[in-house]
């Protein structure tokens, strides 16, 4: 599916660019910022989103954001099928203009942390991310999120999956880093995998 024809031309002239189904701000430093097109057969969803590059993941993980929602009946369920493709479109079309000077309001890791910490649940791949952030910026509650995080982990009955296991050894490597060199070089390792994976690298960088 081309998704450009679901970004409206004001989108692009605010620095957003259209790759594969990401409809992000560039040029992309340590975070992607935009939209994101969610596609099964038919049915569209369409997903404001950041995604922290320094946090390891091989997919968009859709954590820190929200599905759009249109003025139809169905939500946020936009149909691509003949009938309806082109009233999806417009509304598409208006959603990303009405929602893209929020997404690029936050254009800095210190914007992202003050706007998403206030908003936090108890999900531990939620915390996850506000720790690397925290000592990517070496906040001064670092440590409360950090505390918070190992709560979480505590009380978790699936310490045993091997995704959990990853994600505690990574933060546990992350708080045991000294000093900003070594920070640094992890952060951007992280970075770079991450890329890869997403299959971003040439071209975001």
């Amino acid at each position: 599916m081309n998704y450009k024809k679901f970004v409206p031309q004001e989108v692009l002239e605010k620095g957003f660019s259209v790759i594969k189904y990401l409809c992000i701000k560039t040029p992309v430093n340590n975070m992607l910022a935009g939209f994101c097109f969610e596609k099964i057969r038919t049915h569209l969803y369409v997903n404001l989103f950041f995604q922290l590059l320094f946090v390891k993941a091989d997919c968009i993980t859709l954590k820190y954001g929200w599905r759009l929602s249109g003025r139809h009946k169905q939500g946020s369920l936009f149909l691509v099928d003949e009938e309806n493709i082109e009233y999806s479109y417009s509304e598409v079309k208006t959603l990303l203009s009405k929602e893209v000077d929020f997404v690029a309001s936050i254009d800095t890791l210190e914007k992202f942390y003050n706007f998403f910490k206030t908003r936090a649940r108890d999900d531990l791949r939620y915390y996850e991310g506000l720790v690397y952030t925290a000592f990517y910026l070496n906040a001064y509650d670092k440590e409360k999120m950090l505390n918070k995080f190992m709560q979480l982990w505590e009380l978790s009955d699936r310490k045993e999956l091997y995704w959990m296991k990853e994600m505690k050894e990574g933060i546990d490597t992350l708080v045991k880093l000294d000093g900003k060199e070594e920070l640094m070089t992890f952060f951007n390792n992280n970075i770079e995998w991450t890329l890869n994976e997403l299959k971003l690298t040439k071209l975001l960088r």
